[in-house]
């Protein structure tokens, strides 16, 4: 039977999410498993640069997409972080998918377990020149609040496959900021008045989770990194040659999430759309109850003689 066009629609936009769900994954399983590197650096501090100079030194690194499409990573994370859960199945997880470097929310903010689990990787923690420069960054790199926004990005969330909650950007914010303290949400929807004070709130919190890496990290395993130093540090502390191309510099992310939201309120108003189209061609069928009407049946019965 063939499918109503908005029903259509969704379940072309499932697959299409579906098949960018199994390409957020590593094409292959790590036949030695184990993470080698640790990415302790919090959002906004070059991580998208540093994972494009990984991967050209040969890691395979996994991060804030996979958490942020994935509802199996998500959910188990989610577990890990809220509930306290073992950390066995994100082992698994993570040995399957074939990852050997760990990068963004919510890898980063469980760097102590990485460790723990992982005794020979070594920690990269990534800053930015000032805690200043991070709120900014941070603060900047999430598009101001609407319900345009909102919706869509819910929307898009909801169809690859989040419920409720998990598909709220809003909460997802509020979680990131419990190890942080810098509630974007809250300085979007605040009052004027109020945001410097919750900017400073975001100063703090950076500079302290920063000192907090240094403080507990072994000297030996941990190389504080800004990616403006280039290839250079990055690349003794793994004790590998220096490429010959320049350090990558990559930041799409506000891009991408303006496009998800808006590729997804585009389908559904071409599926409203063409609803309209089609009822409007075939009205005089929706006259009367469908498909058992008695202009219906006439129809039929005067095509048949």
């Amino acid at each position: 039977a063939r499918l109503p066009p908005l029903a259509a629609w969704l379940r072309c936009l499932g697959l299409l999410i579906a098949c960018g769900q199994v390409a957020c994954a590593a094409p292959a399983a790590d036949p030695t498993g184990g993470i080698q590197l640790i990415g302790a650096g919090l959002q906004r501090t070059g991580l998208q640069s540093l994972g494009a100079a990984l991967a050209r030194l040969g890691f395979s690194s996994t991060g804030g997409l996979e958490y942020q499409l994935n509802p199996e990573i998500f959910r188990a994370w989610n577990r890990f972080l809220d509930e306290g859960s073992t950390f066995d199945g994100l082992d698994h997880m993570m040995r399957v998918g074939g990852w050997n470097a760990t990068l963004d929310f919510p890898f980063n903010v469980a760097y102590q377990s990485l460790m723990d689990r992982y005794p020979s990787a070594k920690v990269v923690l990534t800053v930015r020149d000032s805690p200043e420069a991070w709120t900014k960054s941070y603060v900047n790199h999430i598009p101001e609040y609407s319900v345009v926004r909102h919706y869509g990005a819910y929307a898009f969330l909801f169809f690859a496959g989040f419920w409720g909650e998990e598909a709220d950007v809003s909460l997802r914010l509020q979680r990131a900021a419990k190890f942080h303290n810098c509630d974007v949400f809250a300085i979007q929807t605040s009052p004027p008045e109020q945001r410097p004070a919750l900017l400073e709130r975001c100063n703090k919190g950076y500079q302290a989770y920063v000192d907090e890496v240094v403080r507990k990290v072994p000297f030996d395993r941990l190389l504080v990194f800004n990616v403006k130093d280039g290839w250079k540090p990055l690349c003794d502390f793994l004790g590998v040659p220096v490429p010959q191309q320049p350090f990558p510099r990559v930041d799409d992310a506000m891009e991408q999430y303006l496009t998800w939201c808006y590729a997804v309120l585009g389908i559904i108003a071409a599926s409203c759309f063409g609803m309209m189209f089609l009822y409007l061609r075939c009205r005089r069928f929706f006259k009367s109850p469908w498909p058992t009407s008695q202009r219906w049946r006439q129809d039929i019965a005067r095509k048949r003689r």
